[in-house]
């Protein structure tokens, strides 16, 4: 994997809500829900996987 890419729905009132794709724009996971906490962001950053270069 060379590169990936993060999309966010960034919610007002609700849970945001993330997916991931390869460079090939085949999703990895999508609709992951989280929160605007240190807790949520870092478990956000962990599921990211280490890009290759």
């Amino acid at each position: 994997m060379n590169e990936v890419r993060l999309g966010i729905d960034v919610a007002c009132r609700a849970d945001h809500r993330a997916s991931l794709a390869d460079e090939r724009g085949e999703f990895i996971w999508s609709s992951w829900k989280f929160r605007t906490t240190t807790t949520d962001l870092e478990r956000l950053w962990a599921k990211i996987p280490t890009v290759r270069r």
